[in-house]
């Protein structure tokens, strides 16, 4: 049963929930993000900058990387990194709402499936699934020779 909040009106509509915290705790494991956040450090040190600059070039990185090829998953790498408390021995135990997870792992599916329906998710769950579809058929379309875009040759 989702969790839900009362609004103004007393009308129960489903409370939000994190599931970007929730990603990163599911698709980037314990012992990468101990080699990620070591790699910033050595980056850092080696570098002569902040371990804050290091992370956001980092970041950066991941991110454009993330924009030339949306199936690796960089984004979910670029947002642990972006929030992570590199010294707080705590991040790399976090446990996920069941609830949580399961919601998480329904848009996971969803975009290892393109033919999984997506019911039940929320608005942004389904254009997240969406846009990913996208990316992914414009990526494989671009890779085919002789490839003829769909739109176009509806005309």
């Amino acid at each position: 049963m989702p969790k839900t909040k009362s609004t103004s009106t007393g009308e129960q509509t489903a409370a939000p929930v994190d599931t970007k915290a929730a990603r990163v705790t599911m698709l980037v494991p314990a012992h990468a993000r101990e080699n990620y956040a070591a790699m910033v450090a050595h980056h850092a040190a080696a570098a002569g900058v902040t371990v804050d600059e290091a992370r956001a070039e980092q970041v950066r990185v991941w991110r454009e990387q993330h924009t030339a090829d949306a199936a690796q998953g960089f984004d979910v790498l670029a947002d642990w990194l972006e929030d992570a408390d590199l010294d707080d021995p705590a991040l790399y135990s976090q446990r996920v709402d069941p609830e949580v997870e399961a919601r998480v792992r329904a848009v996971q599916a969803a975009k290892a499936d393109f033919n999984a329906p997506v019911d039940g998710l929320t608005e942004a769950e389904q254009a997240e699934v969406a846009a990913y579809r996208a990316a992914v058929k414009d990526r494989h379309t671009e890779q085919l020779p002789g490839a003829v875009d769909e739109s176009e040759s509806a005309e």
